[in-house]
């Protein structure tokens, strides 16, 4: 989805998006995962993380500088964009709701039970 929601038209977006599931399962033949999860956050709670002041060795590669995907919180709703139109597409990837009724995140134990909920089915 990140590279994807890089791409100038759906056209193209969706033609890297086949590209990539190509390559990845047909040519390099890496195993199709039974399940992806989608953890799908709000967006205010993606903007206000990207907000703070985030340091550690985790972040050396920048060498001071922004992250590009992080600047760019319309990037950021195209990716989700992306994410949720293939969990349209694929009945194996699967959006976790992250996000109570007021649009706030809510408790992890709440994201837990839910993820635990999407995957229930894929226990069988």
């Amino acid at each position: 989805a990140y590279q994807c929601s890089k791409m100038k038209s759906k056209e193209e977006s969706d033609a890297l998006r086949d590209w990539i599931f190509n390559l990845e399962y047909n040519t390099y033949n890496i195993p199709r995962p039974d399940v992806n999860l989608f953890l799908d956050v709000p967006i205010s709670f993606v903007d206000k993380k990207l907000k703070e002041n985030r340091e550690g060795d985790d972040r050396e590669y920048l060498k001071g500088k922004s992250d590009i995907h992080e600047a760019n919180i319309q990037f950021q709703i195209d990716v989700r964009e992306l994410y949720l139109e293939q969990t349209v597409l694929d009945k194996d990837f699967i959006r976790v709701e992250c996000s109570g009724e007021d649009g706030q995140m809510l408790p992890p134990q709440e994201i837990f039970t839910n993820i635990e909920r999407a995957l229930e089915p894929h226990w069988k």
